[in-house]
């Protein structure tokens, strides 16, 4: 009978400890679900920066060089303005 008794209880905790790694388990799964999740939605967010940051780079560029050519082009002018015409001398 003794042993009958312990048998059981060694069953009831088995049970038990089933239960809480069934538990444990199903809460590592969806903290890997949410986090799987998280990581997609960083990822969409930093592609959507990356190309933000690609044009917005392409853009500087542009208007640099934009800058650096218009003093170019307005000395060009400037000297062509400045020097005599051949054709009234």
């Amino acid at each position: 009978m003794a042993e009958n008794g312990l048998s059981e209880r060694v069953e009831r905790i088995e049970q038990k400890l089933d239960k809480q790694f069934t538990e444990v388990q199903e809460h590592f799964v969806e903290q890997r679900r949410y986090i799987e999740s998280a990581y997609d939605k960083l990822d969409q967010r930093i592609d959507g920066l990356d190309r933000r940051m690609t044009d917005g780079f392409s853009r500087l560029v542009r208007k640099f060089d934009q800058v650096i050519d218009t003093p170019s082009r307005a000395t060009s002018a400037a000297r062509r303005r400045a020097r005599p015409s051949k054709r009234h001398r």
